[in-house]
C-alpha cells in the first residue's frame, strides 16, 4: 500500500517537475513538442539532434533528480520510524472453518 502511494506521488512530483523544467531549459522547443514529451519520453527521438535534443534531455535528468530529492527524506523517515516502534509479536489466532 505504502509503495503505491509514493509511485502515485512520486508520478505527479515528477509530471510537474518536468512540465516547469521543459519551460525554463527547452525555451527553444514548441508548445507542441512540449505536450509530447509530456506524454512520452519516446518524442525525445522527433527532436532533431543538436541544442533542443539536449535541452529536453536536460530537462528529463533536472526533472529525475528533483523527484529522487523527495524521495531520500521519505525513505529516511520511513526506516527512522521503524526503528521507533515497538516490537510486538502476533499471537496466533485459532480459526475454526465451517463454524460460525
Amino acid at each position: 500500500f505504502g509503495c503505491s502511494i509514493g509511485l502515485a506521488v512520486a508520478g505527479a512530483v515528477f509530471s510537474a517537475q518536468l512540465r516547469s523544467q521543459l519551460k525554463v531549459i527547452a525555451k527553444d522547443l514548441s508548445l507542441e513538442q512540449i505536450e509530447l514529451l509530456l506524454e512520452d519520453v519516446k518524442a525525445i527521438f522527433s527532436i532533431p539532434v543538436g541544442t533542443e535534443r539536449g535541452e529536453a534531455i536536460a530537462a528529463y535528468v533536472a526533472a529525475i533528480q528533483r523527484t529522487f530529492l523527495i524521495g531520500v527524506p521519505a525513505g529516511a523517515l520511513a526506516v527512522t520510524s521503524s526503528l521507533i516502534l515497538k516490537k510486538k509479536t502476533m499471537k496466533r489466532m485459532e480459526v475454526s472453518v465451517g463454524v460460525s
